[in-house]
């Protein structure tokens, strides 16, 4: 299964995966399912403009996801922020997210990216480990980078330089 690029016509095969993420693990995501479904289709549709999303399907229905979106500071667009990575549980453990970061490195890097960036959550070893194996290097961490209702959630920053500098903290 090969990756592609989602438009705002695919609005409604995102929103179910969406849905999907955002009830699974919502203390992984900055936002909520009750607020992505008060969005309208018409909103929905512009997120996925406003991104760069990507998805492995089958037929018509996500099965994995990752987007990104471009810092838009002119002394920043080298940089973005890899944000939305999420496969169904019966899509884990195949490969998926290896395929879609591989993707989005390669469409980045066409589009003059030279940096991808990210956040996961501290308590999330099988989303770190699943980085650190794609080439992403662990940074630094957000202390309490998110807060719900359990609390606050500390993220691990991960830097992925698409040009081959190393990026681990008093390399660079």
């Amino acid at each position: 299964m090969t990756p592609r690029a989602l438009t705002p016509d695919d609005w409604r095969a995102f929103d179910s995966i969406r849905c999907a993420m955002l009830a699974e693990k919502p203390s992984a995501f900055g936002s909520t399912l009750a607020n992505w479904q008060r969005k309208s289709e018409a909103e929905k549709r512009d997120w996925i403009a406003s991104n760069s999303v990507f998805a492995i399907l089958d037929a018509d229905r996500c099965l994995s996801v990752a987007a990104y979106n471009r810092e838009p500071g002119a002394k920043a667009r080298h940089r973005a922020l890899i944000i939305s990575v999420y496969s169904r549980p019966e899509a884990r453990r195949q490969g998926h997210i290896r395929r879609l970061l591989s993707h989005m490195e390669d469409v980045a890097t066409r589009e003059d990216i030279l940096q991808l960036e990210l956040e996961t959550p501290t308590w999330n070893a099988a989303a770190i480990a699943a980085y650190r194996a794609a080439g992403y290097q662990q940074v630094g961490i957000v202390p309490r980078a998110m807060r719900d209702d359990d609390g606050f959630v500390d993220d691990v920053m991960m830097v992925k330089a698409l040009d081959g500098v190393s990026l681990a903290p008093g390399t660079a």
